[in-house]
């Protein structure tokens, strides 16, 4: 399906606040609108700065930010530093996913040095192959009082409604859009600000260490001497990493940084050995007009949802950022609850009362009655037509048991359907019926349509592409399970959005 969403990603960093506005096309994110303003005016004296609350500072450059690039943040995407967050990778037995939620958290509270009930959370589940007998967890915890308080600044600027994520997972998402990293490879990512530098080393795609380093710059340091550094705190990250998995070596260094970085690109790839690559978030987004701000959370935030990513985390429920007002509903709910309760008792009493002369004349009553001592004769149903219901019944057993064997599983297409749709092709209408014969139910039919749009890739032809994609959809046995081999009905050349696209219409039938 085309995601045609337009979402913003907020980002209050150490100095600065930044956003970007990314809508989704036919061709993937574009670019609507990017910029940043510092949290502290030009004007702003280290007085000035003591005497207020940066709270102050930062509502006021959101609101800055907000009309001089004249937009009103729809959709937003809010990102907390990685400073807040809490992150723990560990593995667990599989389990059935339904018990997914209370187990994870169970184990999770072993490695969370806070109570449960102090700390908003998410996790991930990643299943490992299915000969093995674990899943890989990765589990994300921030203090609610942390949460609170940015839901608090984001109230202030009129924003009601937010997802909020962890940054250093926003940027595994832009720079997987990007296509620097991907699911078969091990990166470690560096993303610098001013005074810290968040590490981050991904396993086969999924994060297995994330942990920020103060820089503490000062007068005294140097370049070379934040370099050393940072090249440090990298060494004991991938010490600590090759300990848990010396057979996997790290396969690229991606830094991303608002400061040049020409020389400590080279002197990581020198002391390490490993390849790096400089950060491009841009590199996957449409930018039609100049060439923005390299503001690389902002643009990751924004592409939630506009991507596909197996880590979006939320650092919420909806709702909570009606905390209080949620509290109070429940304090009149229980007031009136209350108030309830107390007139039900009143009104027991009362209607005791008041039948209390009738119970006593029903009791004369009862027991003037004559003693009847007869005997009742019960009317038997016919013989014939009881057996006749009971071979009605052993006839829709039969049926039932002969169907048990043949059902169609319609959830395990769809969700092999998700995975085998490429990038430049969308599907717009499924159609699955199934025709039981009641006398014999091997003998039922199964229709399966696809519709859908395909947009030409790198100078390959529509048709070879949704050709390509029925080949994946016949080796899939999830998709042609009790259907026979599927047809190309049509393929047809049309304009979408002033794109040239080609619909199709793809068929499986069978027993």
């Amino acid at each position: 399906m085309i995601n045609t969403k337009t979402i913003t990603g907020l980002y209050i960093g150490e100095n600065s606040v930044e956003f970007a506005v990314l809508s989704g096309t036919l061709k993937g994110p574009k670019l609507v609108k990017s910029g940043k303003t510092y949290i502290y005016p030009e004007n702003a004296t280290e007085k000035d700065k003591e005497q207020t609350s940066r709270d102050h500072y930062i509502v006021d450059a959101m609101r800055r930010l907000f009309k001089e690039n004249n937009i009103k943040p729809l959709n937003v995407v809010f990102g907390i530093s990685g400073r807040d967050v809490m992150v723990r990778s560990f593995q667990m037995p599989k389990i059935p996913k339904g018990e997914w939620n209370t187990a994870v958290n169970f184990e999770a509270a072993r490695y969370i040095p806070l109570p449960m009930e102090q700390i908003i959370s998410d996790f991930k589940v990643f299943q490992n192959l299915p000969s093995s007998n674990d899943m890989d967890v990765v589990f994300v915890a921030v203090r609610q009082n942390v949460i609170r308080h940015f839901i608090k600044l984001l109230q202030s600027v009129g924003i009601k409604s937010a997802i909020i994520e962890p940054a250093p997972f926003s940027l595994i998402r832009v720079f997987a859009a990007s296509g620097q990293i991907n699911t078969d490879m091990n990166a470690l990512i560096v993303n610098l600000d001013i005074t810290t530098a968040n590490i981050s080393i991904l396993r086969k795609g999924v994060p297995y260490i994330i942990r920020d380093v103060s820089l503490e710059p000062d007068e005294a340091s140097s370049a070379e001497a934040t370099s050393e550094k940072i090249i440090s705190d990298i060494k004991l990250s991938l010490d600590f990493y090759k300990k848990k998995f010396p057979s996997e070596p790290i396969d690229k260094i991606i830094i991303d940084s608002l400061m040049p970085i020409e020389d400590l690109q080279h002197l990581v790839g020198k002391e390490l050995g490993i390849p790096v690559e400089v950060g491009d978030p841009l590199k996957g987004i449409n930018i039609e007009k100049e060439t923005p701000s390299k503001l690389s959370i902002a643009f990751a935030l924004a592409l939630r949802g506009l991507s596909k990513s197996s880590l979006d985390l939320t650092l919420r429920i909806e709702g909570l950022l009606d905390y209080k007002q949620r509290d109070q509903f429940l304090k009149v709910l229980y007031l009136e609850a209350s108030v309830v309760g107390i007139l039900l008792v009143i009104l027991k009493v009362l209607s005791m009362q008041a039948l209390e002369p009738l119970t006593s004349e029903l009791n004369i009553t009862i027991s003037s009655r004559p003693n009847i001592k007869k005997e009742i004769a019960l009317k038997t149903d016919n013989i014939t037509k009881l057996n006749k219901v009971e071979a009605d019944i052993k006839e829709r057993i039969d049926l039932l048991e002969g169907m048990i064997p043949k059902r169609t599983y319609v959830t395990a297409k769809l969700n092999e359907l998700t995975e085998l749709v490429p990038n430049n092709l969308w599907l717009t209408e499924l159609d699955f019926r199934e025709t039981l014969n009641e006398k014999d139910p091997k003998l039922a039919m199964r229709y399966f349509n696809i519709n859908g749009y395909c947009v030409s890739d790198e100078g390959k032809k529509e048709e070879d592409t949704v050709r390509d994609f029925l080949a994946d959809l016949e080796a899939s046995s999830a998709i042609n399970s009790g259907m026979r081999q599927g047809k190309l009905l049509s393929v047809e050349k049309s304009e979408l959005e002033g794109e040239k696209v080609a619909s199709f219409e793809i068929s499986f039938e069978g027993l």
